[in-house]
């Protein structure tokens, strides 16, 4: 898969929403993002957080693939493509919640060291 490109990214997203009848602010109360957000995201000034990706296409009523590639065509690969994406972002969230584990546990250890 080839890099994103914002533009093309952000004109699939405005037009998705449009079809869906749905405002900016709409996609921005149900990703918990800002309005300015998914302003810079449709006019191709910036991409969602990975871990955003997988919500906004289901809001969209699209795959991921699709959406990261802004289009619609389906390729033959795009089912096994779709199930790559999918776990990229669950390890994503996994190694996030991780990460948070490991920095309560050392805190944790200092307050315990530190009661001592």
């Amino acid at each position: 898969m080839k890099e994103i490109n914002k533009k093309d990214f952000g004109e699939f997203v405005c037009k998705k929403r449009k079809e869906k009848n749905m405002t900016q602010k709409d996609i921005a109360e149900k990703l918990y993002v800002s309005v300015q957000a998914v302003s810079k995201w449709e006019r191709g000034k910036s991409l969602p957080d990975i871990s955003l990706l997988m919500p906004l296409a289901k809001i969209l009523d699209v795959k991921l693939v699709n959406l990261l590639e802004a289009r619609e065509e389906k390729t033959e690969d795009s089912q096994k493509i779709e199930n790559l994406l999918e776990k990229i972002v669950e390890i994503n969230k996994e190694d996030e919640i991780h990460k948070r584990k490991e920095k309560l546990r050392e805190l944790c250890f200092w307050l315990l060291h530190l009661s001592l």
